[in-house]
Formats: structure tokens, sequence, C-alpha cells
């Protein structure tokens, strides 16, 4: 990748820098920002894929606490602790928001503001800037078949992706909210710093500047899309990122209709959003139907997980048996392909836990008793609001993870809504050393989850870091990107390749019991070769 983006480097510097005399201030403005606009891309994808799994699950919080609140009817009325989640939801969607807006959308939509676009596969990437003083349009041609023009269409759909989600969001989260005057009172007036939010959106939305630039990237992805149904073999159409960008792109609700809201529309738009205003003085409530709240939930609950797991409904007699087999300080690994963001991760695996075990089995460790002391540096730490790890081994809950939320303890049903799952034991640990890395185990949960997956960091985690941290002895592979050091599930799985300490003991896939040749079938699932685990599948009995 360096090699390309060099070779990018040099020829911007040969198509713009040798014309760049007698270019007008602007001319030369725009000629620096294409010589550069690759050079953050690694920076902004990390951040964009971070702030988009924010993004999906704060449209889906807010969609399911205005069903809840629409359900109540005439009853409706916020309490303190109704109020306590808008000032919390509210505050990180605007966050949320500035990164989408600022830092990536309007980022790559300046790059393309008076530049025509033209898709092309016969001429090579190239930034034409116009010269004559008759016509300021420039033309950008992009060839999906050179690295520089794969380049640029990877920023293309970067930017368009994050406009579609601000656009999805509004609708999907926020336009409830702007045309029921009860709500948008409380958000707006009443219960947050951040005041007018819904009205700042709204504007934003309406934005005439913003819908013509959208426009205009939607167009020019339709070219490439029809390009990449004819090309399924090419570089651009195997890229993992642009294939990323492909499914938010195609799963927005706001793709497939921006292009049908016309310009008088939107002047209609701002006609009602005064009235709106009046409706607020005069206390008019407004409301919203319930079905088309409850469809906008089932689209965006469809883009984060578009199935349950292959695992998830196991009989309870074999769930049971497994809980039997494992021990504690076992690594689970699991596999979740209907999940959008284990598009994004590399390699095969896109999780990690730690089994702790069950009460007896923490006794015989040594690990039970200590349990309230790491309990309570977990509250004071982490301020970790959960009931005693205790209570909660009791309860079932034995799987140490890194989730969105943070890290927390779960059951092993809660656990198994995967396709894929790998049980990895290092055979010859002794018991001294086993009792230091589940207590270390345990000393993770409260911790924030770590979105800029940065192994060097202490105070937040990402799930592959669960092992890193707990096997603190143990040389882990890691890789640095966007001047991180990151550790992958894959990078954990290496360890039990058939080199490393660690072991495969149990292994499904696809829903299904590996019943023999285990360590060869996890190599093959390492090596994305599937075709011949399917071989050696039995049913879950």
């Amino acid at each position: 990748m360096r090699q390309i983006r060099f070779k990018i480097l040099m020829l911007l510097g040969g198509l713009l820098l040798s014309g760049c005399a007698g270019l007008s201030v602007k001319q030369q403005q725009l000629t620096q920002k294409h010589q550069s606009f690759y050079l953050d891309y690694e920076t902004n994808f990390q951040d964009f894929h971070r702030e988009i799994d924010i993004s999906l699950q704060l449209r889906k919080r807010s969609i399911e606490f205005l069903k809840q609140e629409m359900l109540e009817g005439d009853a409706q009325y916020f309490d303190a602790h109704d109020i306590a989640r808008i000032q919390a939801a509210v505050s990180e969607y605007s966050r949320n928001r500035e990164v989408l807006l600022k830092q990536i959308a309007y980022r790559y939509r300046d790059l393309f503001e008076g530049v025509e676009l033209i898709f092309t596969s016969k001429q090579p990437t190239e930034l034409v800037v116009n010269r004559t003083i008759f016509n300021d349009k420039n033309k950008l041609f992009i060839n999906p078949n050179d690295p520089l023009g794969r380049e640029y269409i990877k920023v293309i759909k970067l930017g368009l992706a994050a406009a579609l989600t601000l656009y999805d969001n509004f609708i999907i989260a926020i336009m409830p909210y702007h045309k029921n005057g009860h709500f948008r009172r409380s958000i707006n007036e009443n219960n947050i710093d951040d005041k007018k939010i819904i009205e700042r959106i709204s504007g934003n939305f309406r934005d005439l500047n913003n819908y013509r630039n959208t426009l205009k990237a939607v167009e020019f992805n339709d070219k490439v899309s029809r390009w990449e149904l004819a090309h399924t073999e090419s570089k651009l159409s195997k890229d993992k990122d642009n294939t990323y960008f492909n499914l938010l792109i195609n799963g927005s609700y706001s793709n497939k209709k921006i292009k049908e809201i016309t310009l008088w529309e939107h002047l209609a738009f701002r006609t009602k959003r005064f009235r709106s205003k009046v409706r607020d003085i005069l206390f008019d409530i407004g409301a919203e139907s319930l079905n088309s709240v409850s469809m906008a939930f089932g689209n965006t609950v469809g883009l984060i997980s578009s199935r349950d797991g292959y695992l998830k409904n196991l009989p309870s007699s074999h769930i049971e048996k497994i809980e039997t087999e494992l021990l504690p300080g076992d690594i689970l690994l699991e596999k979740t392909p209907f999940r959008l963001t284990d598009r994004f991760i590399p390699g095969h695996w896109g999780h990690v836990a730690i089994w702790v075990g069950s009460k007896e089995q923490l006794e015989a460790l040594g690990v039970w008793k200590l349990l309230p002391q790491i309990y309570a540096n977990a509250r004071h730490r982490f301020n970790y609001q959960g009931p005693s790890f205790q209570t909660q081994i009791i309860e079932g809950k034995r799987v140490v993870e890194a989730l969105r939320p943070g890290v927390q303890i779960n059951t092993l049903k809660h656990f198994l809504d995967i396709d894929d799952m790998a049980v990895l034991r290092d055979k010859n640990v002794k018991k001294s050393a086993l009792k230091r890395y589940v207590i270390r185990a345990f000393k993770q949960i409260g911790k924030e989850y770590d979105f800029n997956f940065d192994v060097e960091t202490d105070t937040k985690i990402v799930c592959s870091e669960l092992a890193f941290v707990a096997y603190d002895d143990y040389q882990w592979p890691t890789e640095k990107m966007a001047g991180r050091y990151t550790i992958s599930p894959d990078h954990v799985g290496e360890k039990a390749l058939g080199r490393g300490p660690f072991e495969p003991v149990m292994l499904y896939h696809d829903g299904k019991v590996v019943g023999k040749n285990v360590q060869l079938n996890f190599n093959r699932l390492m090596s994305a070769d599937y075709g011949p685990v399917k071989f050696d599948l039995m049913p879950v009995e």
C-alpha cells in the first residue's frame, strides 16, 4: 500500500505541480487538495468505521425510545430516567455527528466542489484544471483500473457513506422528534446544554448545497456500481474497504430516496420548518406513525445484523455440555459474518473472549476469594455498575468480553449468537500462571471499549486485547495501523496454528460441530480454505 501511495504522490506531482504556473489562487488550492487527498485516508477510515458503528447503535436506541414513549399515548411524559437518557444520547449523537460531518463528509465533499466527476475506463485518472477565464469548470477523470482511480473512488464512497448515514439518522432518528412538538421542545430547550440542536440538524438536512453535492456523489457511485457488476474480479470489486462502503451505501434509505427529492420539495421543507416553530409556541403537539418508526427500526437493525447466528438456538443440553468441557483461561474466538462490523475485521475470526470458569473451578484455582476486592477496584477505577462478580458467576455469567458498551461478563448462551466458535487452550500452563491470567481477565471488567484499537492504552480495551492483556507474558503478534499497534482476533488465532503454546480443543463452523481433524480444520479456517472443512462437520445433537 505504501508503494502504491508513493507512486500516486509521484503521479500527482507530475499531473498537478507542473501545471500550477499561471493558475488562480482558487485553482492552486484545488490542486493542493488533490495532491494530498489520500494521505489521511487510513486515519479517516478508522475513525469512520468507529463512528458508523456508534451511529447505528445510537439510531437503534433512539427509535426504541421513541416507540416506547409513543406507546404510552396520552400518558406520555418524561420522567427523570427519560431525561437522563435523552441528555446522554443527544450529547453522544452531537459528538458523533461532528466527526462524520466535518471530518469525513465535508473533507471529501470539498475535494470535488466545482469539479466535474467523469468515470472512464478509457483514459488514465487525471485532474484537468481549466485555465480559461470563460469556463472555470474543472474535470476529474477517474479510471477504476489504475491505483490512483481506485483511491479516488474509495474516498468518494467514504464521504458519500458518511453523508448518507447523516441523512438516514435524520430521517429515521431525528425527524420523528422534530415532528413531535413535545419531544422537540424537551430536547431543544429543557434538558440539554446544546440548545436548538434539533433545529440546527434540521437546517443542515435541508441545505440545498449539501443535497446537490450528495446527489452528485450518488450519481457517480451509480456509474461505479454498474462497472463493478460487470467486473466482479477487478481489484476494486475485491477491495475490502470498497465492499464495506458498498454495504453501507446500498443499505441506505437515503441513497434510494435522495434522487426522488426535488428542489421544490426542499423549499417546501423550509416552509414546514417555519410552521413547526409556530406550532411550538402554540403547544400544538404533533404525532408520528408508530408503523413507520417500526419499519425504520427494522431497516437499521438489518444494517447492523442481517440475521441471528447459527449457534444462537443451541439446545440447552448442548450448551451445558460445552460448559462442562471449558476450563478457566480458555480463549474463545467467534465469527459473525451476518454483522456489518465483521466485514471490516481482517481475517476469519471477528471477536475474542475469555472463559473464567465456575465457582468451583475458581475456588480450586484460588481466585474466588479475591473477586470481592477486584470488583471493588472495578467500581472505583471504572465506575462499574454491575452486580458483584461472585453473584454474576453464580448466575452463570462466565464469559469476559469487550463489547461496544465496555468490558462485561456474560453467559455462554449470550455469547453464542454466532456462526463459528473456536476454543483455544494452553495445555501446558502452570496453575500459578493460569491463576494470574484469570485474575487479569477479571481486572478488565468495567473498562471502556477502545475504538482506537490501540494495544498500548491501559484504560480502554478492544476484544482481542483481552488475550494480549490477560496472557501478559506471551509474545503476541501485532500490526501497526494508522500510527497505532493493534491486535486482531486472527493474531490471537496465530498462536494456535500448531507452532504456538495454544491449541484448538473445540471447533464449530456454520453452526455445526467440527467432529474430527480439529487442528487441521482450524488452520484451514485461518487461511480461508473453507471447502474441505465441510467434510468434517457434524450436526449439533
